[in-house]
């Protein structure tokens, strides 16, 4: 193998070795402050939409309970669907972007537990993010916990 040969090959590995690194280091850079940022906006977003919730008294078979509805606001060109759990009902109120695609965000037991401590251990935010794939999609959900003025867990 002649000196040349080589020198192009040692070369062209430490370019690849260097690229790659870069390439590397790019990209969780930047996904780090995208997801950040997009972290920001949804928080802030649900953070506004809280209290633009609706609190009524309702009677149920449970008795009386705190009925949450959604003030009606057009979200078609944010990409934001907004969902409101109702606990004690068990009933859902969907933002209108959302019934038009007929989808329900999901809502399971381990994110109300996981709300209900938070709210038990009485910290500052009440509320987290989760990824899941809807339709095979993509969508990054922030779970906020609603509260009543006994800070007793309402909604999500």
């Amino acid at each position: 193998m002649s000196l040349r040969l080589r020198l192009t090959l040692w070369y062209s590995g430490i370019l690849a070795i260097t690229m790659l690194l870069f390439g590397i280091v790019l990209y969780f850079f930047l996904n780090y402050f995208l997801y950040d940022q997009i972290r920001t906006d949804v928080k802030r977003e649900a953070m506004s939409s809280s209290t633009r919730i609706q609190k009524s008294i309702a009677l149920s078979q449970k008795g009386l309970v705190v009925d949450l509805e959604l003030e009606s606001r057009d979200f078609y060109s944010t990409n934001t669907f907004l969902q409101l759990y109702n606990i004690a009902l068990k009933s859902y109120s969907r933002s209108a972007n959302l019934q038009y695609y007929d989808q329900t965000l999901p809502i399971d037991q381990s994110a109300i537990d996981k709300l209900q401590r938070q709210v038990n251990k009485q910290e500052d935010e009440i509320g987290f993010f989760q990824k899941t794939k809807i339709l095979n999609q993509d969508f990054l959900i922030y779970y906020l916990g609603i509260l009543d003025n006994k800070s007793n867990l309402i909604g999500i």
